[in-house]
């Protein structure tokens, strides 16, 4: 269940912390900010529960709580991985700290497809040692612009269900984009935010063949047992990359 780069090791089943921030993507947006946002301890409850699961990776968001809350976890699981996504050159040196073997640009800088602030980023997390990447809320757009303009990423933090929701190109159209890229794609929004069903939608991820990892926000135990138990059943293959 790895994504094996030389003597890299990452997850493919990766925790995500949207929902500990109350993100606003999600209907229970608010409900989730007063549960996790206003009261950590439940952030932390909850990542140590999915990693009893068998999570050992952690799509880490770069807002407090959450790289307070994680320091703390790391303590008590330190091979807990941590990919975080990063807005700024304060956030690639805070999780250089954790050992990130992998960070994605935030969508906040993606997004504006300004090429030398991208590259200067980009070239920043190379400089830790960490596989570089992107993360992006309109796929299609910003990774034809990636390729077009010949900009080196190495990884992708992608939307990515079989309804489309948050996409910005049907999942077939972007699938074949996705097989002309040589790069690590990890897909988030795989169950619409909560708006899909778990084994339908993880299901049609995991046989399009060209998604390397997901990222799965949960709200609670119930929903970690339910989600991860496929998900972890679904991507146990390991796969190598160059």
């Amino acid at each position: 269940m790895y994504i094996s780069i030389a003597h890299i090791k990452i997850p493919r089943v990766l925790l995500g912390t949207s929902p500990f921030i109350g993100a606003g993507q999600f209907e229970r947006a608010y409900e989730y900010f007063q549960k996790f946002y206003l009261n950590p301890k439940e952030i932390e409850k909850l990542i140590k529960f999915s990693y009893s699961l068998g999570v050992k990776g952690i799509q880490a968001l770069p807002f407090e709580p959450i790289p307070q809350v994680l320091a703390k976890v790391l303590k008590e699981t330190p091979d807990l991985c941590v990919i975080p996504s990063v807005l700024k050159a304060y956030d690639i040196d805070l999780f250089q700290k954790f050992d990130a073997p992998l960070m994605f640009l935030h969508a906040g800088i993606s997004n504006k497809k300004n090429k030398e602030e991208l590259e200067e980023l980009l070239d920043e997390i190379r400089d830790t040692g960490a596989i570089a990447g992107i993360a992006t809320h309109k796929p299609y757009e910003v990774l034809t612009w990636i390729k077009e303009n010949k900009i080196k990423v190495n990884a992708v933090l992608i939307p990515f269900n079989k309804a489309g929701i948050f996409m910005d190109v049907s999942p077939d159209k972007l699938i074949k984009l996705l097989r002309e890229l040589n790069v690590i794609v990890f897909a988030k929004k795989t169950l619409g935010a909560g708006r899909l069903p778990v084994k339908e939608s993880l299901e049609f991820v995991a046989k399009t063949e060209v998604i390397d990892g997901i990222t799965i926000g949960v709200a609670s135990e119930e929903e970690a047992k339910e989600t991860f138990s496929l998900a972890l059943s679904l991507f146990s293959k390991e796969i190598k990359k160059k």
